[in-house]
């Protein structure tokens, strides 16, 4: 729905994802392994995730 909304292709929603996780919180998910990098996401690290999503789709 958020690709939709912004009419921003799929991935790249992702990549401004792993982008704002390693701007906000230090995050680099996409250096830990190969994809779907989203696999790579630490337990404690979710509430980041979420936080950083909700973030983006506020922001339109």
């Amino acid at each position: 729905m958020l690709a939709a909304k912004t009419q921003m292709y799929y991935g790249t929603l992702w990549n401004e994802l792993y982008k704002n996780l390693q701007y906000k919180y230090g995050r680099c998910i996409k250096q830990r392994g190969e994809k779907p990098y989203l696999q790579w996401v630490r337990e404690s690290e979710w509430s980041n995730v979420i936080k950083t999503f909700c973030a983006m789709c506020e922001s339109l």
